[in-house]
């Protein structure tokens, strides 16, 4: 193994607390006590924006036009969070991705 690929996996297995994500997101708010077609319109609307995201589009577009949050106009940015600092779901989920996904 080269030098500078044993020195990125010491410090990826050494770090996994401290490891930092960019993370952005797209916020499709549910009312507790939604309807079954209320329901089926938040769906439609996280498919057609998920859709959009897959055919290339720009994330930051697709969160400015889809996301409920309140951070939507900047693109749904949440900025950086440390993998500690991150509910188990989210972070598993996360390391499965690739960087850009």
């Amino acid at each position: 193994m080269r030098r500078s690929t044993r020195f990125l996996e010491e410090q990826k297995s050494s770090t996994t607390g401290s490891v930092e994500y960019s993370l952005r997101h797209i916020l499709v708010r549910v009312p507790e006590q939604a309807t079954p077609d209320q329901l089926e319109r938040f769906a439609a609307k996280a498919r057609e924006a998920r859709g959009q995201i897959v055919s290339g589009a720009d994330f930051g577009q697709v969160a400015a036009s889809f996301s409920d949050a309140p951070d939507a106009l900047q693109g749904g940015n949440l900025g950086w969070r440390q993998r500690d600092r991150l509910p188990e779901l989210f972070a598993s989920a996360i390391e499965k991705l690739k960087p850009g996904r």
